[in-house]
């Protein structure tokens, strides 16, 4: 991983590992878009249910959920 960049974990489904044995781990990166990135840095986001499927060499993520982002008013200043 280059130098500077933030490798801070933003999610974690600890259920998966107190159900489930885990037998390997794979280390993956995920595109975000719009309003989802903000949610996500701002920790509402739920793996709890969500589960990865290889397809043709490629993971895909389910069964996860991503709350709807809420604007705040407070970050905002205004010049008057």
């Amino acid at each position: 991983m280059p130098k500077g960049t933030n490798d801070k974990v933003l999610a974690q489904n600890r259920k998966a590992s107190h159900d489930y044995t885990i037998l390997e781990t794979i280390e993956a990166g995920m595109v975000l878009t719009g309003t989802e990135i903000k949610s996500v840095r701002q920790a509402r986001i739920n793996l709890k249910d969500g589960y990865v499927s290889l397809k043709q060499g490629e993971a895909f993520l389910a069964a996860f959920c991503v709350f709807y982002f809420v604007f705040q008013w407070d970050y905002l200043t205004f010049a008057v």
